[in-house]
C-alpha cells in the first residue's frame, strides 16, 4: 500500500488519467490483434468473434475516453477564453 513513484506521495484514490488510460486501451486492442488472428486461421471462429468484441470494447472505451479529453480541455479552453468580472461588477477589457 505504501509503493509509490513519489516519496512524499498521498495515498488515496488514483486520479483519472485520460492520456494514461487511453494508450493503454489501445495497447490491448491491439495486443488482442494477433491472438484473433491465429484463432481465425485455426478456423476457431466464435472464440475469435468473442476476443474481436472484446477487443471492440477497448477500442470504444478509447474513443470515449478521448471524446471526454477533448470536451474537458475545449471547456477549460473556453473559461479562460471568457471574461471575468471584477470586484466592483465591471468586466475586464
Amino acid at each position: 500500500p505504501r509503493l509509490a513513484l513519489k516519496p512524499h506521495a498521498t495515498y488515496g484514490v488514483p486520479v483519472k488519467n485520460y492520456i494514461d488510460q487511453s494508450q493503454e486501451f489501445a495497447l490491448c486492442a491491439v495486443a488482442l490483434a494477433y491472438p484473433i488472428i491465429a484463432l481465425l486461421r485455426a478456423k476457431r471462429t466464435l472464440p475469435a468473434v468473442l476476443l474481436s468484441a472484446v477487443a471492440l470494447g477497448f477500442v470504444l472505451i478509447l474513443l470515449v475516453a478521448c471524446w471526454r479529453l477533448g470536451t474537458v480541455i475545449t471547456r477549460r479552453e473556453a473559461e479562460h477564453a471568457a471574461p471575468s468580472a471584477r470586484a466592483d461588477g465591471k468586466v475586464w477589457e
